[in-house]
């Protein structure tokens, strides 16, 4: 009987904390307007109900009002952490106010919410010289989490510091974000700059076989085939990894359907010749012209 009592008593308690889940759904699903739900993010006591309302209002288009309410709660020191990242996306439907609160809070920001800002920048159409000067000063941030982030914002931001900054990052110790400076190099601002060969040179032979990947995929989508980069290519279809090796021999086909000459190295010449595979012979013969 004791056993059946104890049945009794947890699955009572399993039926109110149901309910009470229930009621709590209820209480996200009633939020009808953002005057409400603005309400409930000013003056909600449970954090829960004012993550809702902010789900809720970045669903809708947000009059002008709101977002300035918005804004305000945003700049309050005591908002919560949390509530301030989720904010910060919303604001960027007014792209000057997110561009403007942003550059008043960077100085000061903790971690979380510095990541969060520049995930916001790489979202916008444009930023203001002055909030660029700020992400220029982050590329060297000692959070390499951080400077993950900040290195898209740059290649988006465009300008001779910001190239030198991703140049620099190209040799960033932690791998992830060589290969975020690696993705910068072929965005629309840099891809021309003949300059970018250089470093994709050295990433064909970085110690992660990922970036060595990612620099023949590059080399082929910027069409810098240059006598170093196509020596360094055929260097590296000898990787020690096999996926390194499929794109670094797509490459250079594509190089080779171009019907583009340059010079290649001595060592190079003398890794060509020991390709087997069938497919690249009218390669050899072309580069070595046979």
């Amino acid at each position: 009987m004791k056993l059946y009592g104890v049945l009794f008593v947890f699955l009572a308690f399993i039926f109110v904390s149901c309910d009470k889940g229930s009621n709590r759904t209820q209480k996200k699903i009633n939020i009808k307007s953002e005057e409400q739900a603005i309400n409930i993010v000013k003056s909600d006591s449970d954090i829960k109900s004012k993550f809702a309302a902010l789900r809720f209002v970045a669903k809708k288009k947000l009059e002008p009002e709101t977002l300035k309410s918005l804004r305000d709660i945003f700049l309050t020191r005591d908002t919560d952490l949390k509530m301030k990242c989720r904010i910060a996306p919303i604001l960027r439907q007014d792209q000057e106010m997110a561009d403007g609160v942003f550059l008043r809070v960077i100085d000061d920001a903790p971690l979380p919410l510095l990541v969060t800002i520049i995930k916001c920048v790489k979202g916008m159409p444009a930023v203001s010289s002055a909030l660029a000067i700020k992400i220029h000063k982050l590329a060297k941030h000692s959070d390499s989490d951080l400077r993950t982030e900040v290195i898209p914002s740059l290649g988006k931001i465009g300008g001779e510091e910001s190239l030198q900054l991703i140049l620099e990052s190209c040799t960033d110790e932690v791998w992830q974000v060589r290969k975020m400076a690696a993705h910068a190099l072929e965005g629309e601002n840099f891809k021309k700059d003949i300059r970018i060969a250089s470093p994709l040179v050295q990433f064909l032979k970085d110690p992660h076989w990922r970036l060595r990947r990612v620099a023949a995929e590059i080399i082929a989508n910027t069409g810098h085939y240059t006598s170093e980069t196509v020596s360094q290519l055929i260097l590296t279809t000898h990787d020690e990894d096999h996926r390194v090796q499929h794109e670094v021999l797509q490459t250079l086909l594509r190089f080779y359907k171009q019907k583009r000459t340059v010079e290649i190295s001595e060592d190079a010449k003398k890794v060509l010749n020991t390709l087997p595979e069938e497919e690249m012979q009218e390669l050899k013969r072309f580069l070595l012209k046979e």
